[in-house]
């Protein structure tokens, strides 16, 4: 009985999916508010979700795609995803562009926020897995007051 239940349970392997760097250029961003009210263990609760959507294009395609929109969301604490990689992030589409999110503490997104307002939000730069079926972890992001490299 011992051997069949050995057989049934399957240990998750690592990742072989390679890995991609990328520069973008910033060309656009927005803000994003949503609140609503929930109720939970029989008392109201205010809750919201803030964002800061940024748009740009890589300097150099990944699989025939430049654009790119990250969704970046403050979190108090936020956590490393361990899924197949530590990851701080999430592409959920590769088509027509790439479309993901990442967390960052209200720290890094208040400095995040001041940089865009301030006209200084110029790259960013992603580390993450090669796309499959259009979704991949992001193992790292910055972002930049300076141009992205071209190379």
């Amino acid at each position: 009985m011992t051997s069949s239940i050995k057989q049934t349970k399957r240990a998750r392997k690592p990742s072989k999916r390679a890995m991609v760097s990328r520069a973008g250029s910033v060309t656009n961003w927005g803000g994003y508010v949503f609140v609503y009210g929930d109720r939970r263990n029989n008392q109201s609760v205010r809750q919201s979700l803030l964002s800061l959507d940024i748009r740009g294009e890589f300097t150099s395609p990944v699989r025939g795609v430049s654009a790119f929109a990250l969704r970046v969301t403050p979190e108090s604490e936020p956590g490393l995803g361990n899924v197949e990689i530590p990851c701080v992030g999430v592409w959920i589409a590769a088509k027509p562009e790439f479309d993901g999110g990442v967390h960052l503490s209200d720290r890094e997104f208040d400095l995040l926020l001041a940089m865009a307002t301030a006209g200084k939000l110029l790259s960013v730069y992603l580390h993450f897995q090669e796309p499959h079926y259009g979704k991949a972890l992001i193992a790292s992001v910055s972002f930049s007051s300076d141009p992205p490299d071209e190379g």
